[in-house]
């Protein structure tokens, strides 16, 4: 082989190499554009929430653990702020087919969040929390997270006790 074979030869390779890069790299954007649109539909409204959880559920969950992550969070958050039944069903579909036994990570992040309501809560500030406990007791319920399930139903009857009280005009003494 003469050096010009040579230098064909590596500009072939250099020339593959430029391509399998580019076809890598477009692959990368197609799905960081598609977890984009997924994040934004669960950010969005209540039809768009249900339908990617729907699909999440349907189709399972992708294999990158930090989609997996932001989706699960993403997910157990729009649980709790929303307000549709119908939608609440379908984000609870798609955390059911978590693919982790035991769903351990599903557990933290209800942990996790049980602990911002609890600080929230323990600040003394007159926020309503009741939707919040109620939904987060009835997540950690559903998915076998039993602490987050009881401390949330502690919180959701202390709040329901503070609130009859309220509405009656008495305070709770102070030996209580």
């Amino acid at each position: 082989m003469n050096a010009s074979d040579w230098i064909a030869l590596f500009a072939a390779a250099v020339a593959l190499g430029s391509v399998a890069l580019h076809l890598w790299l477009r692959r990368l954007d197609q799905q960081e554009a598609q977890h984009t649109s997924v994040m934004t539909a669960l950010q969005g409204e209540k039809e768009a929430v249900g339908y990617e959880a729907y699909r999440i559920g349907a189709k399972g969950w992708p294999q990158r653990l930090d989609e997996r992550e932001q989706l699960r969070d993403a997910l157990c958050l729009a649980f709790i702020f929303e307000g549709s039944d119908r939608t609440r069903a379908m984000i609870y579909r798609a955390l059911k087919e978590y693919p982790r036994p035991g769903h351990p990570e599903l557990e933290e992040t209800l942990t996790k969040l049980l602990a911002v309501f609890e600080e929230a809560d323990d600040l003394g500030v007159d926020w309503d929390l009741h939707r919040g406990w109620k939904r987060l007791a009835m997540l950690g319920k559903m998915l076998g997270a039993a602490h987050v399930a009881e401390t949330a139903t502690r919180r959701l009857r202390a709040s329901s006790s503070q609130d009859r009280r309220e509405r009656r005009g008495t305070r709770p003494s102070a030996g209580c």
